[in-house]
């Protein structure tokens, strides 16, 4: 009897969610004309800021550290130890079976394991796309997730930022793989 129990407990604890880093990696794309990017297959992001609407689309540099960042005009700006880097050389996130959920702590271990990354590694845990939308300006762009730091890094004006997900001057959204029945 207690043989039968223990098998039990033991596919139980397999068969459910635990936390892991089974993020997706994200497809990219260098070879594209920025003038012509077609929002059906590449990722896209209706963003503001300083209260100009623009387009934005999730990028990463060329770098070995393939940091998540924002293309606009050709640019892709991403955050690294408190700056903007601006990157002519770029990847592209290409698809369109994405979605954006809202980053909270209970939705945090489904984040983690269904999050789009570029294969970056902070701190143990894979580095995610996010958007930030400022709620006081209503400015939105995009940047990246770091799981262990429970918030956002974004680069602005020149400057690196960081949005924590309890921080109610701001909305967290990570990118994550949508399932299509």
């Amino acid at each position: 009897m207690r043989s039968i129990f223990s098998k039990m407990l033991f596919l139980i604890s397999i068969l459910l969610p635990f936390q892991s880093s089974a993020a997706w990696f994200g497809e990219y794309d260098t070879d594209f004309d920025f003038n012509f990017l077609n929002p059906y297959l590449y990722v896209h992001f209706g963003g503001m800021e300083s209260g100009r609407q623009m387009d934005m689309f999730y990028c990463t540099d060329m770098s070995e550290r393939r940091v998540p960042g924002k293309l606009i005009e050709g640019v892709c700006y991403v955050e690294w130890k408190g700056k903007e880097h601006a990157n002519r050389s770029f990847y592209v996130l290409k698809g369109n079976n994405y979605e954006a959920v809202r980053l909270t702590a209970a939705n945090k271990n489904f984040i983690l394991q269904n999050g789009v990354t570029p294969g970056t590694i902070d701190e143990g845990n894979y580095v995610y796309h996010c958007s930030i939308l400022i709620n006081d300006n209503l400015n939105r762009t995009l940047g990246k997730y770091i799981p262990s730091r429970d918030g956002c890094y974004y680069s602005w004006h020149g400057r690196g930022h960081f949005k924590h997900m309890n921080d109610n001057s701001a909305t967290l959204h990570v990118l994550v793989k949508r399932y299509i029945p």
